[in-house]
């Protein structure tokens, strides 16, 4: 990998990292009802999962997606439904403090790592950096490196 590809692609990664997203938004609201510590095992869960599914996606799961325009459709649409819903209830949504009535908990590391793969914006973001960082004369060995550069970026945004 060139230095300028490398470049391109950590800052593609710190951009699609740290904008707002259904993560972003749940890491936030979990850090303020729960505090830095109890919210960890979510973090480190959305980035291992997010890792898994580069892998996945550089495997072989994206070609699926790129190949059929009507599964690239329906995910495009349940993502931006998905997308308003949650921005929906993050603004209606209390801390755990006002609803006294409620237990609430952080999600658990498999929590976090399995919703990745029901987060457009995880897919988008997966298919993208595979599709465009990825070497085709090193394929796995590029894909390997641009999950490891993705994740240690996404890792702290």
């Amino acid at each position: 990998m060139t230095f300028d590809i490398f470049l391109s692609l950590a800052i593609f990664s710190f951009v699609t990292s740290i904008t707002p997203g259904p993560n972003n938004i749940m890491l936030l609201a979990s850090g303020i009802n729960f505090g830095f510590k109890r919210t960890m095992p979510h973090a480190i869960g959305v980035s291992l999962g997010f890792f898994v599914m580069l892998l996945a996606v550089g495997i072989g799961i994206g070609a699926l997606i790129k190949s059929s325009p009507i599964i690239y459709n329906i995910l495009k649409y349940l993502g931006a439904l998905y997308l308003l819903w949650l921005a929906w209830k993050t603004a209606i949504s209390h801390s755990v403090e006002q609803n006294s009535n409620k237990q609430g908990s952080p999600l658990t590391l498999l929590e976090a790592a399995l919703f990745q793969w029901i987060n457009p914006k995880s897919w988008m973001m997966a298919i993208s950096g595979i599709t465009l960082y990825t070497s085709p004369q090193y394929p796995y060995i590029s894909m390997l490196l641009v999950a490891i550069i993705f994740t240690l970026i996404n890792f702290p945004c």
